[in-house]
């Protein structure tokens, strides 16, 4: 026969993992948002398309003019680099300003049609000084027609096949802050596994709050904090977050200061760390994941559990 303890347990296990998970991916977010996580990553990205490095002192090189053409500058916020620029907008900028380029060194007038733009790729790389960009531009346009609809697909190829690397950059590192912003809530709370799974398993009072809570509030506790992870996060929602989670009656916090953590030895402080470790890997997963494990330990409770007498 199923345990129910034991499923008791894992539902207020996932109920508390479901509010850090929330807290955590609001942090993120917002700060994500506050160092321009995404646009720098893009900037990376075409910088590394164009072979050149991001400096304050590049004014002038190929990526800051693409970054001030008019299309660009009308799509920023301030001076927030822009999270996201199209294929079609970034070929089209790309070709203008190497054409132009080439022109005004051969002291010929600037081009201002795309067509024209286009139609002069071919002469414009070959006139290009960066050789790892000529080179790499040159293996590009080598299987595109002739035609300026042709350079431009193959254009708009290259700059989608760079931006999948960037989106894969950008997800490794999303990854790894998630999982730092959780060790560090982990830490600030307090909330070590291992000591609430032990206070759990030994306090039935505890548990069924938690269950009762998790089966009878889900609607109304557990379904913000999951569009909390898709939501734009404020310092006020984080707030609620955080008192959500400190008001549940779980051995969390700091109240006695460190001394209980003093008094553990390496062995206790050890198991202490593995605790926090596993709190922050569980928030990482996300509170969609952990409310979707709740919707499907509550049912599987409620069919086992045995009928009153």
């Amino acid at each position: 026969m199923l345990d129910l303890r034991m499923v008791d347990v894992a539902i207020s296990l996932a109920l508390l993992y479901m509010m850090m998970a929330g807290f955590v991916s609001g942090l993120q977010e917002w700060l994500s948002n506050a160092v321009q996580m995404r646009g720098k990553h893009l900037q990376k990205g075409i910088s590394t398309l164009l072979h050149e490095v991001i400096t304050p002192d590049q004014n002038n090189e190929l990526t800051m003019a693409i970054y001030n053409h008019p299309l660009i500058e009308a799509t920023r916020q301030g001076t927030r680099l822009p999270s996201y620029i199209t294929a079609a907008t970034f070929s089209t900028i790309l070709a203008e300003e190497l054409v132009n380029r080439s022109r005004k060194r051969k002291g010929l007038p600037e081009a201002h049609d795309p067509e024209e733009f286009f139609a002069g790729m071919r002469d414009a790389v070959a006139d290009i000084q960066n050789d790892k960009l000529r080179q790499s531009l040159t293996v590009v346009l080598k299987h595109a027609g002739n035609d300026a609809g042709s350079i431009k697909q193959a254009l708009e190829s290259h700059f989608d096949n760079t931006m999948e690397r960037v989106s894969g950059w950008y997800k490794r590192n999303v990854q790894w802050m998630a999982f730092g912003i959780a060790m560090t809530c982990a830490v600030a709370f307090n909330v070590d596994s291992l000591a609430i799974i032990k206070k759990l398993n030994s306090d039935p009072a505890l548990t069924a709050a938690m269950v009762d809570q998790a089966a009878a509030g889900q609607q109304l506790a557990a379904e913000p904090t999951v569009e909390a992870a898709s939501q734009p996060a404020t310092l006020r929602t984080l707030y609620v977050q955080s008192k959500q989670i400190k008001n549940t009656a779980l051995p969390l916090g700091w109240e006695n200061g460190l001394a209980p953590l003093t008094e553990k030895g390496l062995w206790g402080l050890f198991l202490t760390v593995l605790g926090w470790v596993i709190t922050a890997a569980a928030a990482t997963l996300g509170a969609p994941f952990w409310f979707d494990v709740i919707s499907r330990l509550v049912p599987l409770r409620s069919s086992n559990k045995p009928a009153a007498k």
